[in-house]
């Protein structure tokens, strides 16, 4: 499949907007391209066993009290209070491992590279599932909460974990309730997770709370296309999505969701997944960046899309 390439506008606040869509998405109980600028841890090579990170000048900085998962590095055990109890067999068993192997390309690889590019220290990421982001985090960062309610996903991100050079800390399932203090992480992370949160406000709520002043929220998301047509029938077939996708939603306009829930969009980019069009309803993509409304930016935006990916 051809990869869409992006058209960048500016505009005045230099934000971005991307299009691409129907990716299931993490198991989370989850107009071509315009430019707007626990108890216990898993280790990695670079991290301690504790779950205190320490701040670039050496003070120790606490996340907050939190569930744990248990993960450590023998290997990761099932997420806490059985959130994956409600499911059927065909969302906690099926959808983990196609989600896994649909978004592990390479191409979205270097889209997570780009969404990710230029944060530093801690980070909360909803929608953690096989770990696919692990390997596209600067070197900056020194410890990813993860929030996955899905033990197969958990299970299938073990070795990523184990090879990250980064501490990895399952701190619970639920995005929308998060067990971590208030104004107590640097970043927020979410990668093909908010089509599937059951009430993406509040989990976008949670992210602005836990979020440092400055800080950044990152998005990678598939969702509402600015063209009638395909929005027509991503309305139509996301009933049909969600029962075969665990939730997922193809018709959420993300960036919207992202500034109702209190951020203002530092940079926003749209595409869409080349491809045939009957795909359009699955490709139209959300790639962002924003910081809280209530505190200035501390220049979070994405790096300059790379030569040559304009139309």
């Amino acid at each position: 499949m051809r990869r869409g390439r992006w058209a960048v506008a500016r505009e005045a606040v230099t934000r971005p907007t991307l299009d691409v869509a129907a990716f299931p998405g993490s198991n989370l109980g989850p107009t071509t391209g315009e430019r707007e600028t626990t108890p216990s841890t898993a280790r990695s090579r670079r991290g301690s066993e504790t779950p205190v990170a320490t701040g670039h000048g050496g003070a120790p900085r606490r996340h907050a009290p939190r569930e744990t998962s248990g993960v450590a590095r023998g290997g990761p055990e099932r997420p806490p209070n059985g959130e994956d109890a409600p499911q059927g067999r065909w969302s906690a068993e099926v959808v983990p491992r196609a989600t896994h192997l649909l978004l592990g390309g390479e191409w979205l690889a270097r889209l997570r590279r780009e969404t990710l590019a230029g944060l530093r220290g801690s980070v909360v990421e909803i929608g953690f599932g096989s770990g696919l982001n692990l390997g596209c985090y600067p070197p900056e960062v020194d410890v990813v909460l993860a929030v996955e309610p899905s033990s197969v996903a958990t299970r299938l991100a073990a070795s990523r974990i184990r090879a990250a050079n980064l501490r990895v800390e399952h701190v619970g399932g639920d995005a929308q309730r998060l067990p971590i203090a208030t104004a107590s992480v640097d970043a927020a992370v979410s990668t093909f997770t908010l089509c599937t949160v059951p009430d993406p406000r509040r989990a976008l709520d949670e992210l602005r709370r836990v979020l440092r002043p400055g800080g950044s929220l990152r998005f990678l998301e598939h969702g509402l296309s600015p063209r009638d047509a395909v929005a027509r029938w991503q309305r139509r077939l996301t009933p049909v999505q969600r029962r075969l996708a665990a939730g997922c939603h193809l018709d959420r306009p993300i960036d919207q969701l992202v500034e109702e829930a209190g951020f203002v969009l530092d940079e926003r980019r749209r595409d869409d997944l080349g491809g045939p069009a009957l795909l359009r309803p699955f490709g139209h993509l959300y790639l962002g960046a924003a910081h809280r409304a209530d505190a200035p930016s501390r220049g979070g935006g994405l790096p300059a899309a790379p030569a040559g990916a304009h139309r």
